[in-house]
């Protein structure tokens, strides 16, 4: 997938503050970031997500392939 196809994506779902993709000998994988853009609600990126793997999980990519979504795990 292009970064445009990726973004097309997840951008229903809430406001993309960054977009990057890597590839490797496994496949193609990738991480979006969500902001609120008028920084008030900072559960924004979480929501975000939420709506995101309800709606993309397992989603058949046309390659035989699913669409394999988790939620950012931080440091702690």
């Amino acid at each position: 997938m292009k970064e445009s196809d990726v973004k097309a994506l997840f951008e229903p779902f809430g406001d993309i503050k960054s977009l990057v993709l890597f590839k490797n000998e496994i496949g193609q994988y990738g991480f979006v970031c969500y902001e609120d853009k008028l920084g008030k609600d900072k559960a924004h990126g979480h929501k975000a997500v939420e709506k995101a793997v309800e709606t993309l999980q397992d989603k058949d990519m046309g390659n035989g392939q699913k669409m394999y979504i988790r939620n950012f795990l931080n440091k702690q």
